[in-house]
């Protein structure tokens, strides 16, 4: 079992999806933390130690009758789990008072108690993750009673069975927590939604915005994070992007870019939406020929795609204009061309060059090079999406684009330039399958109807894009650490 795309990374752990879609590996990290989740350096062997803790305490649970997550250990940091629904929900079962209980009850620490307590919470930090019983669990939607009553039925065994194993070992169990349990595509869900639902709602301002990214067997959370947070507009940012991992694996994509669309859609239609807004791709149209710098795509250009990730993004095109027709749903689509700036995910060219680069690793360029894009800032995307779903009329697509077309090679040798690293890192690899040649996109109806145009132009962009990745080198080298180094060398390796 091979890890993939990283889904997920908290304090103690980092989560990936693997081929299996019923399957997560969790892989344990060293990282020493404080309490307010600040890192504070490494601990050698933390990692196996918890990863090994944890699977002896679920065996030890199994063998009492209450079920885990557990599969199989795969290493001494690495354990494949069952992917399972979220109950968005904290359980506390203590044995003594202490920390929150005894701040919050007056109740001073130390004290047994007579019998176990439960506590529910649910995660809120402006609030202080508020304490609530079940019933309130059950008026805000967070579980269901049969749901509830299952969650304490297993916490107090659960607890039985851990007072046992400590008294074994001469310690004293104070208190255990049952963590909200998300595997990360619902986890990334809540993080969004929760950022928007900060701000203060006040009638007919600061709407709700969710940006969901989501899978079909999310329905059920879809539904729920509806019902609770009231959207008034939803924009749907497809959760996978990259050409190279659609050749490899193109059920990912069909499930999340198309089938996590519908499921989106039909909750949009059952809760009532002001827009719901579909985030697409200029890879829709194909691609243009190097020898005509006349073609740009339009809104009428035809879609002709060419690869799992074009397809998969075009299938969710035609779905979202269906629901226009069919349903009456409000709809907007945008088509952008490539995207650069923060955050761009380091296996994409920029990101990967400027990584290489300051390594002094080789730079893979496919082919020779010269496949033309069309670059945009990401503010600049930014921007033109808020226009659209506020001022865009619906049922309508808008192309977005930057004007700052640019080859491949081209861009390698400005980032080998700016770093003051040689050309000679620049290594020619076996081509992409069926890799376009030519982006190019006409942004004049969003111009001519919105009044929106590109404001960065690619120099001014990518040195401002270099500079981010030159200050936040902890932020990507994370990130291309471990597990990607394997995939780089399957995608790069014999070419």
């Amino acid at each position: 079992m091979k890890k993939g795309t990283q889904l997920y990374e908290g304090k103690a752990k980092k989560v990936y999806l693997p081929d299996d879609p019923d399957v997560l590996i969790v892989d344990y990290k060293d990282d020493a933390t404080a309490f307010n989740g600040e890192k504070k350096g490494t601990i050698v062997g933390k990692g196996a130690i918890n990863n090994r803790m944890s699977n002896y305490l679920f065996k030890q649970l199994e063998k009492e009758g209450i079920p885990t997550h557990l599969i199989e250990e795969l290493s001494d940091r690495e354990t494949a789990v069952k992917k399972v629904s979220i109950v968005p929900l904290e359980v506390i079962v203590r044995n003594v008072a202490a920390g929150s209980f005894s701040k919050r009850l007056g109740v001073p620490e130390g004290t047994e108690f007579t019998e176990p307590t439960i506590e529910f919470s649910y995660k809120n930090d402006e609030l202080g993750d508020p304490l609530i019983n079940e019933y309130f669990a059950r008026a805000l939607n967070l579980a269901s009673w049969d749901e509830i009553e299952t969650i304490k039925k297993y916490a107090f065994k659960i607890y039985e069975v851990l007072k046992e194993f400590f008294l074994a070992a001469e310690l004293r169990l104070i208190d255990f927590k049952i963590d909200e349990l998300t595997h990360q595509d619902l986890g990334q869900m809540q993080m969004y939604v929760n950022y928007f639902d900060r701000y203060e709602r006040v009638e007919g301002e600061n709407p709700t915005i969710g940006i969901l990214l989501c899978k079909q067997s999310d329905e059920a959370l879809v539904d729920s994070l509806f019902e609770k947070y009231a959207f008034d507009y939803v924009v749907n940012f497809a959760a996978e992007s990259h050409v190279d991992r659609s050749i490899e694996n193109p059920s990912v994509f069909l499930e999340t870019n198309i089938m996590g669309t519908q499921v989106l859609m039909d909750a949009c239609r059952k809760y009532g939406i002001t827009r719901y807004h579909q985030v697409s791709t200029d890879e829709v149209y194909g691609d243009l020929p190097l020898d005509r710098p006349d073609l740009f795509f339009t809104e009428e250009t035809p879609i002709h795609t060419s690869s799992p990730y074009s397809s998969s993004k075009a299938g969710a095109d035609l779905l979202v204009q269906a629901y226009h027709r069919t349903y009456g749903l409000p709809v907007t689509i945008s088509r952008c061309s490539n995207n650069y700036g923060p955050y761009h995910f380091p296996e994409k060219l920029i990101p990967l060059m400027i990584a290489n680069a300051l390594a002094d690793k080789p730079l893979p360029v496919y082919g020779e090079g010269l496949n033309v894009r069309d670059w945009l800032y990401v503010e600049d995307h930014c921007k033109a999406i808020d226009l659209i779903i506020h001022k865009g009329r619906v049922g309508e697509v808008y192309n977005i684009g930057g004007h700052n077309e640019m080859k491949n090679i081209d861009i390698v040798k400005i980032i080998c330039k700016a770093l003051d690293k040689p050309e000679s890192l620049i290594t020619y690899v076996t081509d992409r399958k069926g890799h376009d040649m030519r982006y190019a996109i006409d942004p004049t109806k969003i111009h001519n109807e919105l009044g929106w145009l590109p404001e960065t132009k690619f120099e001014d962009g990518i040195k401002k894009t270099i500079q981010w990745y030159l200050d936040n080198e902890d932020w990507w080298k994370n990130i291309i650490s471990g597990e990607y180094q394997q995939y780089y060398e399957k995608m790069y390796g014999n070419r």
